[in-house]
């Protein structure tokens, strides 16, 4: 990532001849750079903004989340080699004037937070990127919740993603009747986990729905019970906010962007420090749920509520109408 930023320099000169003579007119009180997201890619027009008492404001920035140690073998299957190098970036030209002439710097993640230097922390502000549209996700309130529970599982079929230590996990509640999962989505590992299915022998309670259009999984994750996203480096989590607003509390492994966008009570984070405490922190996560079912209306509200209250457009937009404000003095 941090070598194809290279390019984007060619992008913002012509930025600049296309808005020079209107910046420097006082057309604009405000530049904001949303896109691209990756920390690495540098801004050299936030200088030349400078000059003209242009406020620059740069973000969301998301990306740049290590490995987990100990997953060191998916790193590799998912040819993540450059990752070793991740911190290259913040040698590149324009790092550091990026930074120190923005007024305001938007972070994705927590982590990108923790990655700006001490120095341009103060002018940061944390907005995860992923929102929702309410009148999109109608939340309809359940009763009682019976045996056996729904689960879903969302996502490509990739090594990052984890369906496999997923079925590990609740392998046994699927053989016994307990729990069925649905599984929407389509990837290169499809034949991997077909093949774990039938080893595991539960395949009679394992749904493969495929690829699925946005418009065609939400009426399968409502009919859900809760969603599980055992991915070991992510660094959003749109499904985790989507099926929270549809009021289908999400587990999620504790760690990257569905841990941050995940808090106690709508939700469950599952502590980990390798593979094998993922799969029994899953397994036990699940079997609790198992075992009391009615924990799992109170998680839905709750988690619909957190949804609306943080991630909807309208609520981001207010905190972007703020930065913009402050950056004005008004």
């Amino acid at each position: 990532m941090a070598l194809s930023s290279i390019t984007y320099y060619s992008f913002e000169s012509a930025v600049w001849k296309q808005f020079h003579a209107r910046i420097r007119s006082g057309e604009f009180n405000i530049v904001h750079r949303i896109t691209p997201v990756s920390p690495t890619t540098p801004s050299p027009i936030s200088t030349k903004l400078n000059r003209y008492g242009v406020p620059f404001i740069l973000g969301p920035l998301n990306g740049g989340l290590p490995w987990p140690s100990s997953f060191r073998d998916r790193q590799h299957a998912e040819k993540e080699w450059l990752s070793y190098l991740r911190s290259a970036y913040k040698f590149l030209p324009s790092y550091y004037a990026t930074r120190e002439k923005a007024s305001a710097i938007i972070c994705g993640s927590k982590y990108t937070l923790s990655e700006m230097p001490e120095w341009a922390r103060s002018k940061c502000s944390y907005i995860p990127e992923n929102g929702f549209e309410p009148s999109r996700f109608e939340y309809e309130p359940r009763g009682p919740r019976a045996l056996p529970l729904h689960a879903a599982f969302v996502g490509r079929l990739v090594p990052y993603k984890g369906l496999d230590m997923l079925l590990e996990a609740i392998a046994p509640q699927l053989a016994g009747g307990q729990l069925i999962l649905h599984v929407i989505g389509d990837g290169p590992q499809k034949a991997e986990i077909e093949s774990l299915i039938h080893q595991l022998g539960i395949g009679n309670a394992v749904l493969m729905h495929g690829w699925k259009a946005h418009d065609e999984i939400q009426p399968i994750l409502k009919r859900c019970d809760f969603s599980v996203l055992p991915s070991v480096r992510e660094f959003g989590g749109g499904v985790v906010v989507e099926s929270m607003a549809l009021g289908v509390p999400p587990i999620v492994a504790d760690y990257g962007g569905p841990a941050e966008l995940v808090t106690d009570g709508v939700g469950i984070r599952v502590p980990f420090a390798d593979r094998s405490s993922l799969v029994s922190g899953l397994r036990d996560a699940i079997s609790d749920l198992l075992q009391f079912p009615d924990k799992i209306s109170k998680l839905s509200k709750a988690a619909r509520e957190h949804a609306v209250s943080n991630f909807t457009w309208d609520a981001k937009a207010s905190r972007i109408i703020e930065i913009y404000n402050a950056v004005l003095g008004q």
